[in-house]
């Protein structure tokens, strides 16, 4: 398991520019492996992440943190048709033109737990399975890029795993409607098997990130987008509301365009 992460991550590693003879490239190495074993490090960037990669390399976490962005600044000044900007797609930040090391790493391993679920449950899997796998096909990179600008454009904070879980939770009811009347039964748990978490935590993390975007700058951006669905007691909307009118209105986008 631990070869083949090295290796694929590696691979992914090269085409996207990244320079080899840079410290960076093996701190983003140990970072996307350390990441693939434990996924919860996907939230702990600075607490775990880096001090892991630190000790394993004898530096420190500050050191670490600067090698890779060096590594990954360097990755997308490469060449005109950039591989980056390509793989990246929405993530990138219009105004640096890059995106940041959390996000860079995140977006690698999540891509690469679809492939290697793609490749050990086949097309033939069934059952408890299936929910598995549709989650990670819902979460292509397009439709996940629509969700992620919603998100942050709705001022959903991206530090928080809620924002995560919403994201993955809104592309699975794009792909498929039903999981929007069986959220409880059917979507918490799928989120929550793709993440290795418990649905309860699931429902619990996404709530709080919906009250944490309602009450940034007023709650205005939200307050809008969701406008005639927001409670007037709790000034807010539940989970079930805020991911089904996301789901549907990006749906509604995806089949006519705009």
């Amino acid at each position: 398991m631990s070869e083949t992460v090295n290796f694929d991550a590696g691979k992914i590693l090269i085409s996207l520019g990244v320079p080899v003879k840079m410290r960076g490239f093996s701190y983003l190495l140990e970072a996307i492996k350390f990441c693939m074993e434990d996924r919860g490090a996907l939230w702990a960037f600075t607490t775990r992440v880096y001090p892991a990669v630190a000790e394993k390399f004898t530096s420190t976490s500050s050191a670490v943190e600067r090698s890779m962005r060096t590594a990954i600044e360097a990755a997308f000044s490469r060449s005109e048709e950039n591989a980056c900007t390509s793989y990246f797609g929405g993530y990138v930040n219009p105004v640096s033109g890059k995106v940041t090391n959390s996000e860079f790493i995140s977006l690698i391993v999540r891509r690469m737990i679809i492939e290697s679920d793609k490749v050990s449950c086949g097309d033939k899997a069934v059952n408890l399975d299936d929910d598995k796998i549709s989650a990670k096909s819902a979460a292509e990179i397009g439709t996940e890029s629509e969700v992620y600008r919603l998100l942050t454009g709705l001022c959903v904070p991206t530090r928080l795993r809620g924002f995560a879980y919403l994201m993955t939770a809104i592309s699975l009811c794009v792909e498929d409607y039903s999981y929007l009347w069986t959220m409880t039964e059917r979507l918490y748990p799928t989120v929550a098997r793709v993440y290795e978490t418990s649905a309860s935590c699931v429902e619990r993390s996404i709530r709080s990130a919906i009250i944490a975007a309602f009450s940034r700058d007023g709650g205005k951006a939200c307050r809008n987008y969701f406008l005639g669905y927001v409670n007037p007691k709790s000034g807010r909307i539940s989970n079930s509301e805020f991911i089904s009118v996301a789901a549907r209105r990006l749906a509604v986008g995806k089949k006519t365009g705009v």
